[in-house]
């Protein structure tokens, strides 16, 4: 089996920033969601929001080392701040299935030392929004993490409803 490397990315401000041999341009960018939080969780500060951006238009749908690149700078991210990373897949094309398979494979294929769990849930108000949350498993703070992520559901948590990936 052939052994792939992820690209190498520069970091600025909390924006990591690669180009792949098809010169393709991703910014991955890790910021606090106050949008998110203001309306649902307005103590919780321990979790990024994550956007990738792929800022070239012509790029080929399945690039192995773009996957392990981003599971990689997910990795470094976690470990080094040990808080939770929150991202929505973009569902605006009617691509967002797809996109959500993709992401969950690169998990399963990268994340080869089992340290991050995935966990999802809808938000509902007039309309849903599905959201992710990666998470360190060996950090300390992974309970108050979880736990904000399920701040805005707790009849779901209650009831069993959320979905968890992971253990």
């Amino acid at each position: 089996m052939k052994t792939i490397t992820p690209y190498k990315w520069e970091i600025n401000n909390n924006k990591y920033h690669f180009v792949t041999d098809n010169f393709c341009v991703y910014d991955i960018v890790f910021e606090y969601s106050e949008k998110f939080f203001d309306e649902y969780c307005t103590s919780c500060k321990d979790i990024f929001e994550m956007t990738i951006n792929c800022l070239s238009h012509d790029c080929p749908v399945y690039d192995s080392r773009a996957g392990l690149t981003v599971c990689k700078i997910v990795e470094e991210v976690l470990s080094e701040s040990c808080n939770g990373i929150m991202y929505r897949i973009y569902d605006g094309d009617g691509k967002q299935e797809r996109r959500e398979m993709r992401f969950d494979r690169w998990i399963e294929l990268y994340d080869s030392e089992d340290k991050i769990d995935q966990l999802s849930q809808e938000f509902c108000e007039e309309e849903c929004d599905k959201y992710f949350l990666l998470v360190d498993k060996g950090c300390k703070n992974y309970p108050v993490v979880v736990h904000d992520f399920n701040y805005r559901c707790k009849e779901c948590e209650e009831s069993g409803d959320m979905i968890q990936y992971g253990e």
